[in-house]
């Protein structure tokens, strides 16, 4: 049966590439899957509004913010996931929980406002939320090993903290019930995805290809 699945965590957690992973294992087992991106840049106006924000640190209102985040994911749903989401299975790396966290990491805007924004829109709903876990100390080690730390301002450790404790207060208290599983990265190489191997496969193989 097609699902839709979005993947949470910090920068550094390992959610790429358990996305890559899953995406490969259900091909190689006959199952049909979409991988999507987190924008789908519909939108031109709530296009300009999210990288003048998030990449060129302009000061907008957080109405306005939060507008355009939700326009964005709603076009993203009625064009990409919900159409696929009728024949095969939609995995997301990064969706509604990364916007409520970062929103209040960077911006200032309280969780229940971003949460509350998105419970009253048309932005579908995963049936599945998998969160991937790591300490944010471990998280920036992997982060420098890229090169890539100077780039994001929230890549910092003491930023990552901050998120971290986002996604861990977001998972207490979500904004819709859905299923959560927590896939802790931190140990061996290839741990998770074992795990992930004996306790995700099994029920999201199910959906057949075109």
């Amino acid at each position: 049966m097609p699902w839709f699945v979005a993947i949470e965590g910090i920068d550094g957690s390992g959610k790429t590439s358990l996305r890559k992973w899953l995406y490969q294992e259900l091909r190689g087992r006959g199952a049909g899957v979409l991988s999507i991106p987190s924008h789908c840049w519909l939108d031109p106006d709530a296009t300009e509004i999210i990288t003048d924000a998030k990449y060129h640190e302009r000061v907008l209102s957080r109405e306005a913010l939060t507008a355009a985040y939700v326009r964005d994911k709603e076009l993203l749903s009625a064009r990409l996931i919900e159409p696929h989401r009728r024949n095969r299975g939609v995995l997301s790396d990064r969706y509604v929980w990364s916007d409520i966290v970062y929103h209040e990491v960077l911006y200032g805007t309280p969780r229940a406002v971003t949460a509350g924004a998105y419970r009253e829109s048309a932005v579908s709903r995963p049936d599945l939320v998998i969160l991937v876990t790591v300490s944010p100390e471990v998280a920036t080690e992997r982060i420098r090993a890229r090169g890539v730390a100077a780039d994001n301002r929230w890549d910092t450790l003491e930023m990552l903290r901050r998120i971290d404790e986002g996604f861990r207060a977001v998972a207490a208290d979500p904004p819709y019930q859905t299923p959560v599983v927590e896939l802790d990265n931190s140990g061996p190489p290839g741990a998770m995805l074992e795990f992930a191997r004996e306790t995700l496969l099994p029920s999201l193989s199910g959906t057949t290809r075109d």
